[in-house]
């Protein structure tokens, strides 16, 4: 579920923080930048761990800040299918239910991975399996704050930024030519492995006469089909796609025998 990763980078640290701890202040922008990220074919970065590697500090002309070449682990939540994932009810709706593992809300579990008969309830917005136990049925709600068991069938990585969490692997580091002044430019970031991802960045002319005027309506236009997007279709950002439709998944406390249960065990035990 969790695994170390080995990365390299460049930390960049502004002149306002010279005043701190080195080491301290490089964790703090590393987890600054890393931390809720996802980087694809990976998993999810959650928080620093060590460092492999410190290099000299470096100063370039024309900037300030300082540039510390550095190796470090992260520590990656890297979920796998099939495996077994205890999380809490968040919300629901009509296509399904969300999770929560604390560090992460973006577990999904369609309508279709649901037990067998499921039924959406529209007034209290959860979700109720229909057991049927012979001629009797018994209904289990599935409500929000429950502890619930499921399995993982998909992992998506999708280049939206929701809830905090951005889908790139793109970091953006410093390089410095001799006949040129400072510049940015994007990289990839080095995991020990095929390179991920390599972008250029283009040029487009920003003198006053090419500019055009602002458009205020269509600011707001596109806000709100952002926002229309991000409401109706909210099911389509996720990260982990989970099933919960087999015995002994769903509700921990559907799979918990009662007292009662467990008395008549002793009752029979002492029995014999």
């Amino acid at each position: 579920m969790f695994i170390l990763l080995t990365i390299k980078d460049v930390i960049r640290i502004e002149p306002s923080q010279f005043g701190e701890e080195h080491v301290q202040t490089l964790i703090k922008e590393i987890n600054r930048k890393y931390s809720n990220k996802v980087i694809p074919e990976y998993g999810l970065c959650i928080a620093f761990y060590d460092f492999v590697e410190i290099e000299d500090s470096k100063v370039y002309p024309g900037d300030g800040a300082c540039h510390t070449g550095v190796k470090f682990r992260m520590i990656l939540f890297r979920p796998v299918e099939g495996e077994i994932i205890v999380g809490t009810v968040l919300s629901s709706n009509m296509s399904g239910i969300r999770v929560s593992l604390e560090f992460m809300d973006d577990v999904w579990i369609p309508s279709y991975n649901l037990p067998d008969v499921s039924v959406y309830d529209p007034v209290r917005r959860i979700w109720v399996w229909h057991y049927r136990d012979g001629d009797q049925q018994l209904d289990f709600d599935i409500n929000t704050g429950e502890f619930i068991r499921f399995r993982v069938i998909a992992i998506q990585y999708n280049r939206v930024e929701k809830n905090n969490t951005l889908v790139t692997s793109e970091v953006k580091n410093v390089e410095h030519e001799a006949d040129r002044s400072v510049r940015t430019r994007t990289k990839s970031i080095d995991v020990q492995g095929p390179e991920i991802t390599r972008l250029r960045s283009s040029s487009v002319d920003m003198r006053e006469d090419k500019l055009l005027p602002p458009n205020p309506m269509a600011l707001i236009i596109s806000f709100l089909i952002v926002v229309i997007v991000i409401v109706f279709f909210e099911c389509f950002f996720n990260l982990v796609y989970g099933d919960i439709s087999v015995d002994g998944l769903g509700l921990i406390k559907w799979w918990i025998p009662d007292e009662s249960e467990q008395f008549c065990v002793c009752c029979k035990q002492n029995e014999r």
